[in-house]
């Protein structure tokens, strides 16, 4: 999912997950933790975006489907997600 805030991003990933997907959401994870602020520190960030992106691979690499229910706001993020699914050979359209 790329999008702004409130563009249906959570709304079209959780009828996904309805369908059978694995939704991963950066804001489910900051939850999960007992985070309600934001912006987060970038080393809270960092370190929701290492666990989040671990848990994606091991689940790719166990064939589930999953939908990103990420903002994608910068081009690097993008950029760099895109890059992780060619190496799954499951290229997302530029």
């Amino acid at each position: 999912m790329c999008g702004p805030a409130g563009s249906g991003k959570t709304t079209w990933a959780r009828r996904l997950e309805t369908a059978g997907m694995t939704r991963l959401s950066f804001d489910v994870e900051m939850w999960r933790r007992g985070i309600t602020t934001v912006p987060l520190p970038p080393e809270v960030r960092a370190e929701n975006e290492t666990d989040l992106r671990a848990r994606l691979l091991q689940l790719v690499g166990d064939g589930a489907d999953v939908v990103l229910d990420f903002s994608f706001w910068s081009r690097a993020m993008h950029n760099d997600y895109a890059g992780c699914w060619r190496r799954w050979a499951s290229c997302p359209s530029d």
